[in-house]
């Protein structure tokens, strides 16, 4: 399990881009992609966590890693970190996160502008579960300006919306 971590920052990505792109006017399908997408991504920690669990103690850092642009003599790397404490950040995040948008079913169901939402919401976690998975500083960059960006975005339309 521990070979596909990286598919967990990759998932609720890709469930905001399903939301924004196709399913914006179907409230129901859109929260049920983005929390059928946590509850994945909270299983597949789970199953890190029992892999990492099993490992020697002394050889619990496992990491991947490929060259994503090289202009000499630099070299801008994407990787994931898996380490105890990283596996832990996983279980919390996905965890808080699904209970998060479960709870939103019934808070925002009558919100004209729900799929958004749910669209933001699993853009804002893809951004934080990049930021406990990454192995560079390039990515954690990356992670904190996005989380950052929506946040100034949801409170953007918070402001209007008054």
């Amino acid at each position: 399990m521990i070979q596909y971590s990286w598919l967990i920052p990759a998932m609720p990505a890709l469930a905001y881009a399903l939301i924004a792109i196709f399913t914006r006017k179907q409230k129901a399908l859109s929260a049920g992609i983005s929390i059928l997408t946590m509850a994945t991504c909270f299983l597949m920690s789970v199953g890190i966590f029992f892999d990492l669990s099993k490992m020697d103690p002394a050889n619990r850092l496992v990491t991947f890693g490929a060259t994503w642009l090289q202009v000499q003599p630099w070299q801008a790397n994407v990787g994931v970190l898996i380490d105890p404490l990283s596996v832990n950040m996983l279980l919390v995040v996905t965890f808080i996160s699904l209970l998060v948008q479960i709870y939103s079913l019934g808070y925002m169901h009558d919100d004209e502008r729900f799929s958004t939402y749910y669209a933001y919401l699993s853009l804002f976690t893809s951004s934080m579960l990049l930021l406990v998975v990454s192995n560079n500083y390039l990515q954690i960059f990356v992670g904190v300006g996005i989380g950052r960006s929506l946040l100034l975005l949801i409170d953007r339309i918070l402001v209007l919306q008054a």
